[in-house]
């Protein structure tokens, strides 16, 4: 019957995955409970998906509704983990629990709202979306095709306009594309950051000069992009390309400001500081307040004022 086999291959998926989580896994993952709750739903639970199309924002999604919720390509695995990820949250989250709230696949527990996994970090993430938007376009609108800054700007909104989509899109629903997507959008940003400070710091104005070094500055990225995604996804070396292209950023725009002394250069300087600075919510760690805000979702709330901020600068 295919709605028997349908369910037997969801069965087979989880014996698999909990037998993988053994050898890569959270501290939750590894809870006898938590593996013995997903297998029991998935043996019990009999919903049957159905499938519609909704647009919201960019992308055309598809929605499954099961019995209690919409979510957003969601299996009966994945609604399984998630029930009995929050069932043994709530539990641990007691006052008088012995246990503290774990880690599951990588990720605390967060309440999921209409099918959307971590809602906070979407709300913020489009936040700094609507930034690009309603700051960056009208400045390049102004600006004459022939302004010796126009082209690089136009690099820098257009990675952050893509950065920010795809942000959204992977907190929308984490999955493998969508985390790639994430990344490499979030590197090409910050190279492009680097572009235009290495253009500010040695006045650059040659359009020529400008592409030769933006495509230099895609070899690097190019490297970055292909060892991830095709030789190995390592979270630790993706982070430090980022932190070492970050702070070569914030060095040349002190150095420039140092160099040329214009009155509204110290609002540059201000901007990257304060991004520095706010990287420090990257390195904490702890559950989510109210289930929805952690400390990566507090991260891309306090670049919104960044952003602002910077975009006032030009």
């Amino acid at each position: 019957h295919p709605r028997g086999h349908s369910i037997k291959m969801w069965r087979e998926a989880a014996v698999l995955s909990l037998l993988a989580a053994c050898a890569f896994a959270s501290s939750g993952d590894r809870d006898p409970v938590y593996i013995s709750c997903v297998a029991e739903c998935l043996k019990t639970d009999s919903t049957v998906p159905l499938y519609v199309f909704s647009f919201p924002f960019f992308c055309a999604f598809l929605i499954i509704l099961t019995r209690d919720l919409a979510v957003f390509f969601w299996t009966p695995l994945d609604v399984c983990r998630y029930d009995c990820m929050h069932e043994i949250a709530q539990r641990a989250s007691l006052p008088d629990s012995l246990s503290p709230v774990q880690q599951y696949h990588g990720k605390w527990p967060f309440i999921r709202l209409w099918g959307i996994q971590e809602p906070a970090s979407v709300l913020f993430s489009l936040l700094n979306l609507s930034v690009y938007i309603i700051q960056a376009r009208p400045l390049l609108a102004r600006m004459s095709r022939s302004h010796p800054l126009r082209f690089p700007l136009l690099i820098y909104a257009l990675a952050g306009t893509l950065a920010w989509i795809f942000s959204s899109i992977f907190h929308i629903r984490d999955v493998s594309i969508t985390e790639k997507l994430d990344y490499f959008s979030a590197t090409s940003f910050s190279m492009a950051g680097l572009f235009v400070a290495i253009i500010m710091f040695f006045n650059i104005r040659s359009f020529s000069a400008q592409i030769s070094l933006l495509l230099l500055l895609c070899l690097p990225l190019a490297y970055h992009i292909y060892y991830l995604g095709w030789v190995h996804f390592d979270y630790g070396y993706n982070m430090l390309a980022n932190v070492v292209v970050g702070a070569i950023t914030g060095i040349l725009w002190v150095a420039w400001h140092m160099r040329t002394r214009r009155s509204h250069g110290a609002m540059a300087v201000a901007v990257v500081v304060a991004v520095a600075s706010g990287m420090a919510l990257e390195l904490l760690d702890f559950p989510p307040i109210m289930w929805a805000v952690d400390a990566h979702a507090l991260w891309h709330l306090w670049t919104v004022p960044c952003g602002a901020a910077w975009w006032v600068f030009w």
